[in-house]
């Protein structure tokens, strides 16, 4: 019988690893944000970046975002070692969406109820960004697990990680697009949909993290263990 060894830390496990510790460090500060701003921002119709008008949000918004960015850029690493049929794209995808965040975190919002100025306007950008590029990598590691058995247990929860949260950032992004224009929002509750899309983007990392993981396991078993760190 061949099982994976105990002690073996394959890139993929470690990548998994890596993405869980980002995730848990990008929550700290959206928390202690929630606490500490829960008197300036309204959680429920106000955007996460408007956390800059609380007293060090700027730097905690941009430590939330890199850890993220961070995560993403670990991801593509995972998904490359587990090796995912057209593993190059799904690597490009990723680090354009870590650069958004990166985007996200550098240029911040205006204050609330001061102009637009420029770098609001990048901010914006980015954001759009960060909510659209996710679901498109997932649709496409979807699609590439299809074609290889090692990762073809996982293509239908990717394709439906895909549809859902693709969903979502696009009715977040037309339900915000007006705010781009200095107007008011078509969408209710603007501020919890897009905090319940960033907690989605968290899960997403993760099931992309685990499905990255099994499949080189999988793989490790199927190869017979000798470059995979398994152990017959």
């Amino acid at each position: 019988m061949t099982t994976i060894g105990g002690s073996a830390v394959t890139p993929a496990r470690a990548g998994e690893s890596a993405v869980l510790g980002a995730v848990i460090v990008a929550l700290v500060p959206m928390g202690v944000l929630h606490v500490v701003g829960s008197t300036v921002v309204d959680p429920l119709n106000s955007p996460i970046s408007d956390y800059v008008a609380v007293p060090g949000g700027y730097t905690l918004v941009g430590l939330s975002t890199l850890a993220l960015a961070v995560a993403g850029l670990v991801l593509a690493a995972a998904i490359s070692a587990a090796r995912l049929p057209g593993a190059r794209t799904v690597g490009g995808l990723l680090t354009a969406w870590s650069v958004a965040l990166l985007v996200v975190a550098v240029f911040p919002t205006n204050h609330p109820g001061t102009p637009l100025d420029v770098a609001a306007w990048v901010h914006r950008v980015g954001g759009a960004l960060v909510f659209a590029l996710l679901p498109i990598t997932l649709a496409v590691v979807a699609a590439r697990a299809r074609t290889a058995e090692h990762w073809a247990p996982a293509a239908s929860g990717l394709r439906w990680g895909a549809l859902l949260s693709g969903g979502g950032a696009v009715v977040f992004m037309v339900g915000q697009l007006p705010a781009g224009f200095g107007v008011a929002p078509i969408l209710p509750a603007l501020g919890l949909t897009q905090r319940v899309l960033f907690a989605t983007a968290m899960v997403l990392l993760l099931l992309l993290a685990r499905a990255a993981r099994v499949a080189a396991d999988r793989g490790a078993i199927a190869a017979g263990g000798v470059e995979w760190g398994v152990r017959a």
